[in-house]
């Protein structure tokens, strides 16, 4: 019995310990709101923490600059050779150097080429000689045999001379003739001779810079080895490789901006390819730089290419965003209250487009909200603030 009213007895002094700790919390509380109810009346709004902010105008339509990689190459590049083979005698220019259009670079032996176009063309004279020859015996055969005509019609003569005479005009035609072919089968060797020589002999074939040789003098050169490599210096193209939603509002004609290493010039595009590459899955974009523009074959170049995209919403310092859940992001915008300040709202965010310094955003923000621009790590959403 007695320690049963022991028990009865603690039981008692427990409940009477915790209705009195309950009762001086929530005292405490009340007089806890009462203070800060009575400082949120008192305290000046000049005290209070003062945010900057930013007034969303009308929403934009994103437009984006993108850079896309590409190369600087020559509009046209040749490796250059012989077509016959031979000696090399002379090579006239070496790798790095300028040509202009039509010089010659290197030349082949033509000594045996020479001396057969020397006997060639002697065989030529003497050709002409005998159709001279021929034509005046023709001459003769003509006269010969008309005037045996005239005398075997007058009974003066037999027909047998007149047939001889008929006869021999025939066969000074055909010595003409035979004259005649063979001056055209020498001149023909004359030609192939020529065309020997010509192809002895390589010749820049435009404008522009020979950027390898390859043989010596001496060497022998095959049918088709290359000598040299050059490129055309006065004309230069960025190829570009794009994919397809790039190439939409592109503008064939038009002028984009081209940077390379520290060279920056303006470029017009001249065609995009309809092809895709089967290993990028791009198209090529071909832009043509203008005159002095500084770039150099080889070089890698960015063009820069505007897109207007088909979403709208509002630019944002990055400074307002602070990271939210689920991807999103988010700011806070200012409500005004009824006593002057501005409580804290939390609005959440989709980021569309992130560049330096700033993000194109849209969610549950409109055009007239009053955004915080920055610090928004010291805020807290409910938070009461003033504007500066």
């Amino acid at each position: 019995m007695f320690a049963k009213a022991v028990r009865i007895k603690h039981r008692a002094v427990r409940g009477a310990l915790l209705f009195a700790v309950t009762a001086a919390a929530l005292t405490g509380l009340v007089w806890l709101r009462s203070v800060a109810l009575g400082a949120a009346e008192e305290f000046p709004q000049s005290a209070m923490l003062a945010v900057e902010t930013i007034t969303l105008a009308a929403p934009e339509t994103l437009t984006v600059q993108q850079g896309f990689a590409g190369r600087v190459v020559a509009r046209r590049e040749s490796a250059l050779g012989f077509e016959r083979a031979g000696l090399l005698a002379d090579v006239a220019v070496d790798d790095g150097e300028a040509v202009e259009k039509g010089q010659v670079l290197a030349r082949l032996d033509t000594r045996q080429l020479d001396a057969e176009k020397e006997a060639l063309t002697a065989g030529r004279r003497a050709a002409e000689a005998r159709i001279r020859e021929a034509e005046a015996q023709l001459n003769l055969a003509k006269v010969t045999a008309k005037r045996q005509k005239t005398l075997s019609d007058a009974g003066h003569v037999s027909i047998q001379r007149y047939d001889e005479a008929r006869f021999e005009e025939d066969a000074a035609a055909a010595r003409l003739a035979s004259a005649k072919s063979a001056l055209k089968r020498t001149e023909a060797e004359i030609i192939r001779v020529d065309a020997a020589l010509a192809l002895s002999t390589i010749a820049a074939p435009y404008t522009g810079e020979v950027t390898a040789r390859y043989l010596d003098e001496g060497a022998i050169a095959s049918p088709g080895q290359a000598v040299f490599h050059m490129i055309e210096s006065e004309a230069l193209e960025v190829r570009v490789g794009l994919p397809l939603h790039a190439v939409d509002g592109l503008d064939v004609g038009a002028d984009y901006e081209v940077l390379a290493d520290t060279a920056r010039a303006t470029a017009r595009l001249d065609r995009i390819t309809t092809k895709i590459d089967d290993a990028t899955r791009t198209v090529t974009a071909v832009f043509l730089p203008h005159a002095d523009s500084g770039l150099k074959s080889g070089q890698v170049a960015r063009v820069r290419i505007e897109q207007a995209l088909d979403k709208t919403g509002f630019w944002l310092p990055t400074k307002a965003l602070s990271e939210s859940t689920r991807g999103l992001w988010s700011v806070y915008a200012l409500e005004p209250t009824d006593d002057g300040l501005y409580r804290l709202s939390r609005r959440e965010l989709e980021a569309l487009h992130v560049e330096t310094g700033r993000a194109f955003v849209r969610g549950t923000i409109r055009e007239g909200d009053r955004i915080v621009a920055a610090g928004v790590h010291r805020l807290a959403p409910g938070q009461l603030v003033t504007s500066r």
